[in-house]
């Protein structure tokens, strides 16, 4: 071969067509790729509503299918009760079940506690007690399939169950009063504090509620300081019965004034039980050997006081009743209680005598005496508001005219 044929060799023509130049698609700004993208996005919000509306679905089914069973079990489930109730004539009675072989004896006398055929009164929470709602969780490692170990889907379902709890625990209360300042120009103070809430004891450690829980508790329920203390002990809070007792203290000065207005009611009354007990206080009084007080009860109809006096002296008594009282005493035979018939104004009624037996050997004598407090003709009672002893005094001593 020539060297001019290896430098221009043949050429065949090619049958396809010459490309031509497209504009090409720039993503952002496609019209087409902004309309799938907005239908996809579409599609996938309403998925997902069908997929919620599926699982709230499923989730009330199965709730219902579950009072279902429930109900179906309380009506068609085999009873363990062998003895059934059967309305004769109005009355309920026993229906004895002969395949049992169990025959009720009836032996004439009716035994303690709740008889058969008795529908109970179930189990009653007052509706004043507040309730609080503890929520328990499926622990995480509980929550899975033993077999396969998938998980399992949470249901709106809950079995609910009422107790009652009773709290009783030490708590620290920290108050935090917010702060507001002007937004003008008056001369009023710049900035002011939200008010700081009542305490009986100003700056004192112990709350009022604290307080008064503690005086019910020693004084009403009878529970000594010192085991309250040791109580509190056990929640964290150590405290001397010192500063309780310093506390108590302190309230005693807001407690004189109703003290003394029980006093004025119980001396407007007409008719008393008084009596009398020693009463130790371990506390050292000028002029006063030992630690033998005695406690004075004067009771009436609307209250009744005690007073608490070194001394067992009629004055007592007198200091108590004043020279206003009214009325008709019911005491013991102790000779205190004579010195009312001294007065100008009292007048003795009458003496009923009785005695209490104790056992074979004991047997306790005891008499009641009546005292009239005031001017004969100014005493008026009357029987619906006079005890079993007085009115057999009264009928026994005054006049019947005197009594109406």
């Amino acid at each position: 071969m020539s060297t001019d044929e290896n430098k221009n060799p043949p050429t065949t023509k090619s049958k396809r067509k010459p490309r031509t130049k497209k504009p090409l698609c720039t993503f952002p700004k496609c019209g087409a790729v902004n309309v799938l993208k907005e239908h996809v996005k579409k599609l996938t919000e309403e998925n997902a509503v069908l997929k919620q509306q599926l699982a709230d679905r499923d989730s009330s089914l199965e709730g219902m299918q579950a009072q279902l069973r429930n109900l179906q079990g309380d009506i068609f489930a085999p009873s363990s009760e062998r003895l059934h109730l059967a309305a004769k004539d109005g009355v309920l009675v026993e229906e004895v079940d002969r395949d049992s072989g169990i025959v009720p004896v009836d032996d004439g006398l009716r035994k303690r506690g709740a008889q058969p055929g008795h529908t109970g009164r179930g189990r009653k929470i007052p509706e004043s007690i507040p309730v609080t709602e503890v929520i328990h969780d499926i622990p995480v490692d509980q929550k899975v399939c033993s077999c396969c170990g998938k998980p399992y889907r949470d249901l709106s379902l809950a079995e609910e169950s009422i107790e009652i709890d009773y709290e009783v625990k030490v708590i620290c209360k920290k108050h935090r009063r917010m702060k507001a300042a002007k937004t003008c120009d008056c001369s009023v103070p710049s900035i002011i504090t939200a008010p700081k809430p009542p305490q009986i004891i100003p700056k004192g450690k112990f709350s009022t509620a604290f307080l008064c829980f503690t005086i019910v508790q020693k004084y009403f329920f009878q529970i000594p300081l010192n085991r309250q203390i040791q109580q509190w002990a056990m929640q964290g809070l150590e405290v001397n019965a010192g500063t309780i007792f310093g506390c108590f203290k302190v309230i005693m000065d807001f407690l004189a004034p109703l003290y003394d207005l029980l006093v004025d009611v119980s001396r407007e009354q007409n008719h008393w039980h008084v009596d009398e007990t020693r009463w130790m206080v371990f506390a050292e009084v000028p002029g006063k050997m030992g630690f033998r007080w005695w406690l004075w009860v004067f009771v009436a109809k609307k209250v009744t006081v005690f007073v608490l006096d070194p001394s067992r002296s009629s004055e007592v008594p007198k200091r108590h009743f004043g020279q206003e009282a009214e009325g008709v005493v019911n005491v013991d035979r102790y000779g205190a209680y004579h010195v009312l018939e001294g007065e100008s104004n009292a007048n003795y009624v009458g003496t009923m005598y009785g005695e209490t037996s104790f056992g074979p050997k004991r047997v306790v004598r005891h008499s009641l005496i009546g005292l009239t407090i005031g001017s004969p003709t100014s005493i008026r009672l009357t029987r619906s508001t006079m005890s079993e002893w007085p009115v057999a005094i009264m009928k026994s001593c005054l006049p019947k005219s005197r009594l109406c």
